[in-house]
Protein backbone atom coordinates (compact mmCIF):
# COMPACT_ATOMS: atom_id res chain seq x y z
CA UNK A 1 0.00 0.00 0.00
CA UNK A 2 1.15 3.48 -0.64
CA UNK A 3 2.13 5.69 2.42
CA UNK A 4 -0.80 8.42 3.26
CA UNK A 5 0.94 11.65 3.10
CA UNK A 6 -0.08 14.93 3.00
CA UNK A 7 -1.01 17.15 -0.46
CA UNK A 8 2.62 18.96 0.48
CA UNK A 9 4.37 16.07 1.41
CA UNK A 10 3.31 14.42 -2.44
CA UNK A 11 4.65 17.43 -3.59
CA UNK A 12 7.83 17.79 -2.16
CA UNK A 13 9.17 13.95 -1.33
CA UNK A 14 11.77 12.49 -3.64
CA UNK A 15 9.85 9.17 -5.42
CA UNK A 16 10.75 6.00 -3.09
CA UNK A 17 11.61 3.35 -4.95
CA UNK A 18 7.87 1.64 -5.05
CA UNK A 19 6.83 4.61 -6.79
CA UNK A 20 9.53 4.51 -9.61
CA UNK A 21 8.53 1.08 -10.64
CA UNK A 22 4.56 1.98 -10.74
CA UNK A 23 5.86 4.87 -12.72
CA UNK A 24 7.81 2.58 -15.52
CA UNK A 25 4.66 0.28 -15.55
CA UNK A 26 2.65 3.30 -16.74
CA UNK A 27 5.20 4.18 -18.74
CA UNK A 28 5.67 0.98 -20.52
CA UNK A 29 1.89 -0.30 -20.90
CA UNK A 30 1.65 3.19 -22.53
CA UNK A 31 4.61 2.49 -25.21
CA UNK A 32 3.27 -0.97 -25.80
CA UNK A 33 0.17 0.63 -26.85
CA UNK A 34 -1.61 -1.13 -24.17
CA UNK A 35 -3.43 2.42 -22.37
CA UNK A 36 -2.82 2.76 -18.36
CA UNK A 37 -2.33 -0.67 -16.15
CA UNK A 38 -5.99 -1.50 -15.01
CA UNK A 39 -6.00 -1.00 -10.94
CA UNK A 40 -5.77 -4.92 -10.63
CA UNK A 41 -2.55 -5.14 -12.57
CA UNK A 42 -1.34 -2.00 -10.41
CA UNK A 43 -2.56 -3.54 -6.78
CA UNK A 44 0.01 -6.75 -8.18
CA UNK A 45 2.64 -4.63 -8.87
CA UNK A 46 2.17 -2.79 -5.16
CA UNK A 47 1.70 -6.28 -3.33
CA UNK A 48 5.31 -7.25 -5.17
CA UNK A 49 6.38 -3.98 -4.07
CA UNK A 50 4.97 -4.19 -0.61
CA UNK A 51 8.67 -4.84 1.51
CA UNK A 52 10.41 -1.96 0.22
CA UNK A 53 7.63 0.56 -0.93
CA UNK A 54 8.77 4.04 1.66
CA UNK A 55 12.46 2.35 0.45
CA UNK A 56 14.28 6.11 -0.37
CA UNK A 57 16.52 5.78 -2.86
CA UNK A 58 19.04 7.96 -1.18
CA UNK A 59 18.89 5.06 1.48
CA UNK A 60 21.00 3.32 -1.20
CA UNK A 61 20.51 -0.67 -1.90
CA UNK A 62 20.24 -3.55 0.24
CA UNK A 63 21.84 -6.51 -1.40
CA UNK A 64 20.13 -7.82 -4.75
CA UNK A 65 21.48 -10.23 -7.29
CA UNK A 66 18.31 -9.09 -9.40
CA UNK A 67 19.86 -5.94 -11.16
CA UNK A 68 23.52 -5.08 -11.26
CA UNK A 69 22.71 -1.53 -9.14
CA UNK A 70 21.27 -3.43 -6.88
CA UNK A 71 17.82 -2.58 -7.76
CA UNK A 72 14.93 -4.75 -6.41
CA UNK A 73 13.60 -5.40 -10.11
CA UNK A 74 13.82 -5.44 -13.56
CA UNK A 75 11.09 -5.17 -16.54
CA UNK A 76 11.80 -7.50 -19.35
CA UNK A 77 9.57 -6.91 -22.87
CA UNK A 78 9.03 -11.02 -24.89
CA UNK A 79 8.31 -10.11 -28.70
CA UNK A 80 6.56 -12.21 -30.65
CA UNK A 81 4.70 -11.99 -33.97
CA UNK A 82 1.90 -9.49 -33.69
CA UNK A 83 2.09 -9.24 -29.66
CA UNK A 84 4.31 -8.64 -26.70
CA UNK A 85 4.42 -9.44 -23.29
CA UNK A 86 5.25 -7.08 -20.36
CA UNK A 87 7.24 -9.07 -16.94
CA UNK A 88 8.90 -7.64 -14.12
CA UNK A 89 11.29 -9.40 -11.66
CA UNK A 90 10.83 -9.28 -7.90
CA UNK A 91 12.58 -9.25 -5.12
CA UNK A 92 10.88 -9.36 -1.60
CA UNK A 93 13.15 -8.13 0.79
CA UNK A 94 13.67 -7.85 4.83
CA UNK A 95 14.81 -5.13 6.87
CA UNK A 96 17.41 -6.82 8.27
CA UNK A 97 18.96 -8.00 4.78
CA UNK A 98 19.68 -11.53 5.18
CA UNK A 99 18.74 -14.51 3.20
CA UNK A 100 16.78 -16.07 6.21
CA UNK A 101 15.21 -12.64 5.84
CA UNK A 102 14.72 -12.42 2.04
CA UNK A 103 12.75 -16.15 2.11
CA UNK A 104 10.39 -15.43 5.29
CA UNK A 105 9.59 -12.22 3.02
CA UNK A 106 9.49 -14.03 -0.27
CA UNK A 107 7.10 -16.98 1.23
CA UNK A 108 4.74 -14.29 3.16
CA UNK A 109 4.48 -12.61 -0.91
CA UNK A 110 3.49 -16.79 -2.51
CA UNK A 111 1.42 -17.32 0.44
CA UNK A 112 -0.65 -13.51 -0.58
CA UNK A 113 -0.20 -14.08 -4.25
CA UNK A 114 -1.85 -17.57 -4.32
CA UNK A 115 -4.68 -16.24 -2.32
CA UNK A 116 -5.33 -12.71 -4.51
CA UNK A 117 -4.97 -15.16 -7.96
CA UNK A 118 -6.82 -18.30 -6.28
CA UNK A 119 -3.73 -20.25 -7.33
CA UNK A 120 -3.24 -24.44 -6.60
CA UNK A 121 -0.38 -24.28 -4.46
CA UNK A 122 -0.16 -27.54 -2.78
CA UNK A 123 2.20 -29.23 -4.92
CA UNK A 124 4.39 -26.19 -4.83
CA UNK A 125 4.43 -26.52 -1.13
CA UNK A 126 5.68 -29.90 -1.24
CA UNK A 127 8.72 -28.79 -2.85
CA UNK A 128 10.07 -25.54 -0.88
CA UNK A 129 11.47 -27.00 1.86
CA UNK A 130 14.21 -27.65 -0.07
CA UNK A 131 15.26 -23.83 -0.87
CA UNK A 132 15.53 -22.79 2.71
CA UNK A 133 18.57 -20.79 2.56
CA UNK A 134 21.08 -22.79 4.74
CA UNK A 135 24.47 -22.69 3.60
CA UNK A 136 26.77 -19.70 2.49
CA UNK A 137 27.50 -18.05 -0.95
CA UNK A 138 23.40 -18.15 -1.91
CA UNK A 139 23.01 -15.42 -4.57
CA UNK A 140 18.93 -14.71 -4.09
CA UNK A 141 16.09 -16.55 -1.73
CA UNK A 142 12.82 -16.40 -3.38
CA UNK A 143 11.93 -13.87 -6.46
CA UNK A 144 8.97 -13.80 -7.90
CA UNK A 145 8.05 -13.09 -12.04
CA UNK A 146 5.01 -11.18 -12.73
CA UNK A 147 3.74 -11.58 -16.60
CA UNK A 148 1.41 -9.04 -18.20
CA UNK A 149 -0.66 -10.04 -21.50
CA UNK A 150 -3.82 -7.98 -23.24
CA UNK A 151 -6.59 -10.04 -22.59
CA UNK A 152 -5.35 -12.71 -20.03
CA UNK A 153 -4.71 -12.82 -16.24
CA UNK A 154 -1.14 -12.14 -14.93
CA UNK A 155 0.63 -15.17 -13.93
CA UNK A 156 3.03 -15.57 -11.27
CA UNK A 157 6.48 -17.61 -11.44
CA UNK A 158 8.73 -18.57 -8.82
CA UNK A 159 12.56 -18.21 -9.29
CA UNK A 160 14.71 -20.45 -6.43
CA UNK A 161 18.47 -20.94 -6.01
CA UNK A 162 19.14 -24.84 -5.95
CA UNK A 163 22.47 -24.00 -4.07
CA UNK A 164 20.46 -22.68 -0.86
CA UNK A 165 21.65 -25.76 1.05
CA UNK A 166 25.11 -24.87 0.32
CA UNK A 167 27.97 -25.27 -2.14
CA UNK A 168 27.51 -28.75 -3.84
CA UNK A 169 24.00 -29.11 -3.14
CA UNK A 170 22.50 -28.37 -6.49
CA UNK A 171 22.47 -31.31 -8.19
CA UNK A 172 20.59 -33.35 -5.39
CA UNK A 173 18.32 -30.66 -4.53
CA UNK A 174 17.23 -30.75 -8.34
CA UNK A 175 16.85 -34.61 -8.60
CA UNK A 176 14.41 -34.41 -5.52
CA UNK A 177 12.38 -31.90 -6.75
CA UNK A 178 11.95 -33.42 -10.28
CA UNK A 179 11.10 -36.33 -8.14
CA UNK A 180 8.53 -35.24 -6.31
CA UNK A 181 6.81 -33.58 -8.85
CA UNK A 182 6.89 -36.07 -11.06
CA UNK A 183 9.61 -35.34 -13.32
CA UNK A 184 11.92 -38.44 -12.24
CA UNK A 185 12.07 -39.39 -15.95
CA UNK A 186 13.64 -36.35 -17.02
CA UNK A 187 17.05 -37.36 -15.23
CA UNK A 188 19.02 -38.47 -17.91
CA UNK A 189 18.36 -35.00 -19.96
CA UNK A 190 19.35 -33.17 -17.35
CA UNK A 191 22.36 -35.46 -16.64
CA UNK A 192 23.68 -35.15 -20.63
CA UNK A 193 23.53 -31.29 -20.34
CA UNK A 194 26.17 -31.80 -16.99
CA UNK A 195 27.99 -34.13 -18.75
CA UNK A 196 31.47 -33.16 -19.01
CA UNK A 197 31.21 -30.42 -16.07
CA UNK A 198 31.69 -27.22 -17.98
CA UNK A 199 28.07 -26.43 -17.42
CA UNK A 200 26.50 -25.50 -13.81
CA UNK A 201 22.96 -25.57 -12.93
CA UNK A 202 21.38 -21.98 -11.84
CA UNK A 203 18.26 -21.19 -11.38
CA UNK A 204 15.15 -23.41 -11.23
CA UNK A 205 11.80 -21.98 -11.72
CA UNK A 206 8.02 -23.03 -10.41
CA UNK A 207 4.74 -21.41 -12.24
CA UNK A 208 2.74 -20.77 -8.95
CA UNK A 209 -0.60 -22.92 -10.03
CA UNK A 210 1.48 -25.29 -12.43
CA UNK A 211 4.14 -26.77 -10.57
CA UNK A 212 4.61 -29.87 -12.99
CA UNK A 213 6.48 -27.68 -15.28
CA UNK A 214 10.17 -26.84 -14.62
CA UNK A 215 12.21 -24.16 -15.85
CA UNK A 216 15.48 -25.19 -15.33
CA UNK A 217 18.73 -23.11 -15.82
CA UNK A 218 22.33 -23.58 -16.67
CA UNK A 219 25.79 -21.28 -16.65
CA UNK A 220 29.03 -21.36 -17.37
CA UNK A 221 31.73 -18.28 -17.85
CA UNK A 222 33.56 -18.15 -20.82
CA UNK A 223 31.33 -19.62 -23.50
CA UNK A 224 31.30 -20.09 -27.22
CA UNK A 225 29.06 -19.61 -29.85
CA UNK A 226 29.71 -23.43 -30.42
CA UNK A 227 29.10 -24.24 -26.63
CA UNK A 228 25.66 -22.57 -26.79
CA UNK A 229 24.96 -23.94 -29.46
CA UNK A 230 25.59 -27.55 -28.58
CA UNK A 231 23.72 -26.79 -25.07
CA UNK A 232 20.87 -25.70 -26.82
CA UNK A 233 21.15 -28.91 -29.22
CA UNK A 234 20.01 -31.05 -26.33
CA UNK A 235 16.21 -29.90 -26.49
CA UNK A 236 13.73 -32.10 -28.53
CA UNK A 237 12.20 -28.68 -30.65
CA UNK A 238 15.36 -26.77 -31.11
CA UNK A 239 16.55 -25.39 -34.52
CA UNK A 240 19.61 -26.56 -35.72
CA UNK A 241 21.68 -22.54 -35.91
CA UNK A 242 19.74 -20.32 -34.60
CA UNK A 243 21.72 -20.32 -30.68
CA UNK A 244 24.78 -19.63 -32.60
CA UNK A 245 23.45 -16.88 -35.19
CA UNK A 246 22.28 -15.37 -32.40
CA UNK A 247 25.43 -15.45 -30.26
CA UNK A 248 27.26 -13.82 -33.21
CA UNK A 249 24.74 -11.17 -34.43
CA UNK A 250 24.62 -9.93 -30.33
CA UNK A 251 27.98 -10.45 -29.41
CA UNK A 252 29.70 -9.03 -32.33
CA UNK A 253 31.86 -13.25 -32.63
CA UNK A 254 32.32 -16.52 -31.57
CA UNK A 255 33.08 -16.03 -28.07
CA UNK A 256 34.92 -16.82 -25.67
CA UNK A 257 31.88 -14.61 -24.07
CA UNK A 258 34.37 -11.91 -21.26
CA UNK A 259 30.78 -10.81 -19.44
CA UNK A 260 29.42 -12.76 -16.49
CA UNK A 261 28.19 -16.43 -17.17
CA UNK A 262 25.46 -17.02 -20.09
CA UNK A 263 22.70 -19.03 -19.39
CA UNK A 264 20.44 -21.80 -21.57
CA UNK A 265 17.53 -22.20 -19.79
CA UNK A 266 14.94 -25.45 -20.96
CA UNK A 267 11.46 -25.99 -19.59
CA UNK A 268 10.09 -29.56 -18.24
CA UNK A 269 6.74 -30.50 -18.19
CA UNK A 270 5.46 -33.65 -16.83
CA UNK A 271 2.60 -33.54 -19.67
CA UNK A 272 5.12 -34.01 -22.45
CA UNK A 273 7.53 -36.70 -20.91
CA UNK A 274 9.70 -34.54 -19.16
CA UNK A 275 11.80 -34.07 -22.21
CA UNK A 276 13.87 -31.17 -22.37
CA UNK A 277 12.25 -27.90 -24.54
CA UNK A 278 11.86 -24.47 -25.34
CA UNK A 279 15.24 -23.62 -25.04
CA UNK A 280 15.87 -20.15 -23.80
CA UNK A 281 19.64 -18.59 -25.12
CA UNK A 282 20.10 -15.91 -22.21
CA UNK A 283 23.12 -13.59 -23.20
CA UNK A 284 24.78 -11.17 -20.65
CA UNK A 285 25.09 -7.73 -22.75
CA UNK A 286 25.60 -5.18 -19.59
CA UNK A 287 29.42 -5.04 -20.39
CA UNK A 288 28.60 -3.48 -23.50
CA UNK A 289 27.78 0.22 -23.65
CA UNK A 290 23.72 0.64 -24.10
CA UNK A 291 24.04 2.20 -27.66
CA UNK A 292 25.76 -0.86 -28.90
CA UNK A 293 22.99 -3.42 -27.25
CA UNK A 294 20.36 -0.81 -28.54
CA UNK A 295 21.55 -1.12 -32.46
CA UNK A 296 21.88 -4.75 -32.02
CA UNK A 297 18.78 -5.48 -30.36
CA UNK A 298 16.79 -3.61 -33.63
CA UNK A 299 18.72 -5.82 -36.03
CA UNK A 300 17.68 -9.38 -33.92
CA UNK A 301 14.23 -7.99 -33.97
CA UNK A 302 14.02 -7.01 -37.45
CA UNK A 303 15.43 -10.13 -38.56
CA UNK A 304 12.73 -12.25 -36.89
CA UNK A 305 9.91 -9.73 -38.06
CA UNK A 306 8.96 -8.31 -34.34
CA UNK A 307 8.05 -4.77 -33.41
CA UNK A 308 10.91 -2.56 -33.03
CA UNK A 309 8.78 0.60 -33.17
CA UNK A 310 7.57 -0.67 -29.38
CA UNK A 311 10.92 -1.32 -28.32
CA UNK A 312 11.89 2.00 -29.04
CA UNK A 313 9.42 3.75 -26.81
CA UNK A 314 9.91 1.31 -24.08
CA UNK A 315 13.64 2.30 -24.39
CA UNK A 316 12.43 6.20 -23.93
CA UNK A 317 10.65 5.23 -20.85
CA UNK A 318 12.99 3.70 -19.12
CA UNK A 319 16.01 5.86 -20.10
CA UNK A 320 15.47 9.86 -21.09
CA UNK A 321 18.73 9.20 -23.56
CA UNK A 322 19.03 5.60 -24.28
CA UNK A 323 21.56 6.42 -27.63
CA UNK A 324 24.16 7.96 -24.96
CA UNK A 325 27.22 7.10 -23.49
CA UNK A 326 26.21 4.32 -20.64
CA UNK A 327 26.30 0.56 -19.45
CA UNK A 328 23.74 -1.08 -17.61
CA UNK A 329 20.65 -0.63 -19.20
CA UNK A 330 20.09 -3.74 -21.22
CA UNK A 331 22.11 -6.56 -18.66
CA UNK A 332 20.47 -9.27 -20.89
CA UNK A 333 18.95 -10.31 -24.46
CA UNK A 334 17.28 -13.72 -24.95
CA UNK A 335 16.16 -15.67 -27.69
CA UNK A 336 13.67 -18.75 -27.57
CA UNK A 337 11.24 -20.34 -30.34
CA UNK A 338 8.37 -21.57 -28.75
CA UNK A 339 5.38 -23.09 -30.30
CA UNK A 340 7.64 -22.50 -33.67
CA UNK A 341 7.38 -18.75 -33.29
CA UNK A 342 10.93 -16.24 -32.80
CA UNK A 343 10.28 -14.66 -29.59
CA UNK A 344 13.47 -12.00 -28.33
CA UNK A 345 13.25 -10.80 -24.68
CA UNK A 346 14.78 -7.78 -24.03
CA UNK A 347 15.83 -7.09 -20.13
CA UNK A 348 15.74 -3.73 -19.30
CA UNK A 349 16.90 -2.03 -15.61
CA UNK A 350 15.45 0.54 -13.83
CA UNK A 351 18.98 1.82 -12.68
CA UNK A 352 18.06 3.17 -9.46
CA UNK A 353 21.22 3.70 -8.06
CA UNK A 354 24.94 4.55 -9.86
CA UNK A 355 26.28 2.20 -11.03
CA UNK A 356 30.48 1.28 -12.73
CA UNK A 357 34.20 1.44 -11.29
CA UNK A 358 35.06 -0.61 -8.46
CA UNK A 359 33.28 1.91 -6.07
CA UNK A 360 30.46 0.15 -7.45
CA UNK A 361 31.98 -3.74 -7.30
CA UNK A 362 32.81 -3.06 -3.55
CA UNK A 363 29.88 -1.83 -2.54
CA UNK A 364 27.89 -4.99 -3.84
CA UNK A 365 30.50 -7.62 -2.89
CA UNK A 366 30.11 -6.31 0.78
CA UNK A 367 26.58 -5.99 0.55
CA UNK A 368 26.69 -9.89 -0.38
CA UNK A 369 29.17 -11.00 2.25
CA UNK A 370 27.04 -9.47 4.85
CA UNK A 371 23.49 -10.94 3.94
CA UNK A 372 25.46 -14.36 3.83
CA UNK A 373 27.06 -13.57 6.77
CA UNK A 374 30.68 -14.61 5.38
CA UNK A 375 34.21 -12.96 6.33
CA UNK A 376 35.06 -9.88 4.71
CA UNK A 377 37.58 -11.77 2.36
CA UNK A 378 34.46 -14.44 0.84
CA UNK A 379 33.59 -13.33 -2.85
CA UNK A 380 30.80 -14.45 -4.72
CA UNK A 381 30.74 -17.54 -6.76
CA UNK A 382 30.15 -17.06 -10.67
Amino acid sequence: MRPDTSLHTARTAPPGCADVAESQLEGLHAALGWGPPDEGARALLRGFTSTWTQRPRAEGPRFSAVADDGSPYEFSLAFTPGRAELRVLVEAQSESATAPGYWAAGRALTDSLARTLKKERAPLDGVLDLFVPRGPRNFCALWHGLRFTPGRDPDVRLYLDPHARGPGSAPQVVAEVLERLGLGGSRPWVDAVLAGGRLGLGLLALDLGAPSRVKLYFSAPGLTADEVEATVAHAEDAVPGEAREFFRRVLGGDGPHQGPPLRVCFTLDAAKGGRLSRPVTDLTVGTLDDATVAARTRDVLRGHGLDVAAYERCLKVMAPSPEAPGHGLHPVLSFQRDLGEPRVTVYLAPRLYPTGGEDTLARKHALWRAWNSLPSDAQPRP
